[in-house]
């Protein structure tokens, strides 16, 4: 559940390259690297079953707000 109570949001692999312009094919290859115990880029990601894999959308966001890059002299909005 998240902080409103509702189960949180499950995005596909084409919904979160939508958000991100990160192919689909990459990211299943993070997450299967991510699997295999190694580290990988990306957000991490929900395995429901062989060949099922989903992102939680506060995953992805968190993520994304992770891998902004700002200036030392700049401030962040």
């Amino acid at each position: 559940m998240d902080e409103s109570g509702r189960p949180p949001q499950l995005l596909t692999a084409r919904q979160v390259s939508e958000l991100t312009t990160v192919s689909s094919n990459t990211l299943h290859e993070w997450a299967k690297q991510r699997e295999a115990g190694l580290n990988a880029p990306g957000p991490v990601h929900v395995r429901l079953g062989p060949g099922s894999r989903r992102w939680w959308k506060s995953d992805v966001e968190a993520w994304l707000g992770a891998s902004r890059i700002v200036n030392p002299g700049d401030r962040a909005s």
